[in-house]
């Protein structure tokens, strides 16, 4: 209550009366699914029978748990759950009902798989013309490899990112976060809300089509137009990128690991004014990127000593207000114990039954008037079937009692 004994309204969600079915596996097509429901779309995630979805296995499961993950609850959070087989000829025919009721619907498969059992774009416009689907696939619907199977580090691989992640006299690494996966997610998310923005003024859905690899080439900066205009293909080079420069990882004096960085001509200034080499901010021969790139060793070496000698928080104490950027390199529990972090409230707790306060990054990105909001955790399996069936479809309880049990070819006690 507030402070006038009344109960305050829940403020409209922004995604509110949009309705979404989640007919997707991993990560990056139910991402896409999570960020509209964070921010109030309803979104119903379509599962196997046996539970065995590799988005319940996501994180690991704990000894004991069976099915039930920890970071489940929390990537699907704000969803509901129904059982629904539809490589049956009853459960596609209820899977075409519904989508009857939906705006958006998203799969993950492979190229095919819809189609196979008659679910395809054409089946699916046909029953609800204003439809709009979004396909997520490792390689996407056309093209010569459009069948082969693609996870994130297929992905990475593929799309150039792997190759240039390291140091040359090491091997190829992936990067240490699923990025491909997410970011594809955050594609999925932005082609369903342009593609809602269409439908409003068209009245008709479309389709939407996206390759894993795909969300990596806008990334690469500009390594496609060197290799065009010059021939020259981008090798691993650590943390250098050519013609940023300074840039490094630097050891403080008590064993941290902080990252300076300088790209442009203003941040050079202002970092070298700040360590005291005024002398150096305005020098002929680093008053350029490119000048300074070729010199890149030396000021490496002049920061190296710099940093060297002093604790990471005397060289973010010294750098940051100076203007440069500067960061220690933090792990996760830096990350989640840092004030700034927790004064944004990056992260929330929700309490789960069997896990108790499961964190959860808090949805973004953050809207001042209808922000996302954490509503519940992810559901048990199925556990929304009968009343998905019942609001949606108009069926009777019984009816949808039925239907549960025979779609999930269950049997009635």
């Amino acid at each position: 209550m507030d402070e006038n004994g009344q109960i305050p309204l829940t403020p409209s969600l922004a995604l509110d009366g949009i309705r979404v079915l989640e007919v997707a596996d991993w990560i990056a097509g139910p991402y896409a699914g999570s960020l509209l429901a964070d921010f109030g779309a309803q979104v119903i995630i379509v599962e196997r029978p046996d539970g065995l979805s590799g988005t319940r296995q996501l994180g690991g499961l704990r000894e004991g748990d069976a099915d039930r993950s920890p970071y489940f609850y929390v990537f699907a959070r704000n969803k509901q759950s129904i059982i629904l087989d539809f490589t049956t000829e009853q459960g596609r025919n209820l899977l075409l009902r519904l989508v009857e009721q939906v705006d958006v619907v998203i799969s993950s498969f492979r190229p095919g798989t819809l189609e196979r059992h008659g679910l395809g774009w054409d089946d699916l416009s046909t029953r609800n013309p204003k439809v709009v689907l979004l396909e997520i696939s490792g390689f996407g619907q056309s093209g010569p490899l459009r069948e082969s199977a693609g996870f994130d580090r297929v992905a990475q691989a593929f799309g150039g990112l792997t190759y240039v992640t390291g140091h040359a006299e090491m091997p190829p690494t992936r990067a240490g976060f699923g990025v491909v996966d997410y970011i594809s997610g955050l594609y999925g998310a932005f082609g369903v809300m342009v593609a809602l923005e269409e439908r409003r003024r068209s009245g008709r859905g479309q389709r939407i089509d996206h390759a894993l690899y795909e969300s990596l080439l806008p990334m690469q900066l500009d390594i496609p137009v060197r290799y065009v205009l010059d021939g020259t293909i981008h090798e691993r080079s650590g943390n250098y990128f050519p013609g940023y420069a300074p840039g490094e990882a630097f050891k403080s004096a008590d064993g941290a690991w902080v990252h300076v960085s300088a790209t442009g001509d203003p941040a050079f200034r202002a970092l070298m004014k700040a360590i005291g080499r005024d002398d150096l901010a305005n020098a002929s021969e680093y008053a350029s990127m490119p000048l300074r790139d070729e010199r890149r060793d030396e000021l490496h070496v002049i920061l190296r000593n710099w940093v060297g000698e002093r604790t990471v928080d005397e060289v973010e104490g010294v750098l940051r207000p100076a203007g440069a950027a500067v960061s220690r390199i933090q792990n996760i529990q830096d990350v989640m114990s840092h004030p700034h972090v927790q004064e944004r409230g990056d992260f929330d707790l929700f309490e789960h039954p069997q896990f108790g306060d499961v964190p959860a990054v808090a949805p973004l990105p953050k809207l001042m008037r209808t922000p996302g909001t954490i509503r519940s955790g992810g559901p048990e399996l199925g556990a929304n079937t009968l009343d998905v069936l019942t609001d949606l479809l108009g069926v009777s309880y019984e009816d949808a009692e039925r239907l549960a049990f025979e779609t999930s070819r269950g049997k009635p006690e």
